[in-house]
């Protein structure tokens, strides 16, 4: 299972109240966490149970919005 999570099993949750007002547009914004590993290996299993990645994206891209320590 970490190996599944930690190397990019994605979803989306959608919260859409009955009573919600029309809206112009929707939008997803994904939040990934990277754990490298070796070349050609899975990731790196202890990078993940410690909960330090190499690198954390928003819809791709790096140090998008530095929102949160």
């Amino acid at each position: 299972m970490l190996y599944h999570v930690g190397n990019g099993m994605y979803g989306a949750l959608i919260v859409d109240p009955p009573d919600l007002a029309p809206v112009d547009h929707e939008y997803i914004l994904v939040q990934s966490e990277f754990y490298l590993g070796g070349q050609g290996q899975p990731g790196d299993a202890a990078k993940m149970a410690a909960d330090q990645p190499d690198a954390v994206v928003f819809n791709g891209y790096r140090n998008a919005g530095q929102c949160c320590a």
